[in-house]
């Protein structure tokens, strides 16, 4: 209490038990003496130890178009669960909604599941841009904590010939750059000899 301003009161060592109605009020001083009063509900969430897990069937996580995706995502258990959300590249998976399920789990002192949330999609072309999809797993808790965790799923062949350039289609563009460079260095060859 003691951080607490006119206008906003601090509380510390809070729990779920402390979760209520809470009542605010004003009393004016002299000549006055008015009083006024609002009441809230406030909510005392627990925020997960820490970030979700994600995992995959496949290791490595390699895939083609055309296949089904299957994985599992949890977060460590809380009241109230937090809510996992799927992405694909950063796009929410909204048409292809996932199977949620709770699964118990005990640590020594209290009795609180994890939340799971399973995905099976069925991955397409679109899934993949330059050989790579990044499949991402958040999990969010009413506006007061937000985690994510990402794993990065390729096609089978993919391989990273240098720093920035993927060999899909990245041959046939250095072929063509060099085989530009090589005409050009020949021209100008040519036009100095003239």
């Amino acid at each position: 209490v003691s951080q607490s301003t006119g206008s906003e009161v601090y509380l510390l060592n809070l729990s779920r038990a402390s979760s209520g109605k809470y009542k605010c009020e004003v009393l004016a001083d002299y000549p006055s003496f008015e009083k006024d009063s609002e009441y809230a509900t406030m909510e005392v969430v627990d925020v997960p130890a820490g970030p979700p897990e994600l995992r995959v069937r496949r290791h490595p996580p390699i895939y083609s178009a055309d296949e089904v995706l299957m994985a599992s995502c949890s977060s460590p258990g809380v009241i109230p669960p937090p809510k996992l959300i799927w992405y694909i590249n950063g796009e929410k998976l909204l048409n292809q909604p996932p199977t949620r399920f709770v699964q118990p789990r005990y640590d020594n002192h209290k009795r609180v599941p994890d939340q799971w949330s399973d995905l099976n999609i069925h991955l397409k072309h679109s899934h993949f841009q330059d050989g790579v999809a990044k499949l991402t797993c958040a999990a969010t808790l009413q506006g007061v904590y937000l985690k994510h965790v990402d794993i990065q799923l390729t096609v089978p062949g993919y391989k990273t010939a240098a720093p920035s350039l993927k060999l899909f289609g990245g041959c046939h563009r250095q072929a063509a750059s060099t085989s530009l460079l090589m005409t050009a260095t020949l021209l100008i060859h040519l036009l100095y000899i003239q």
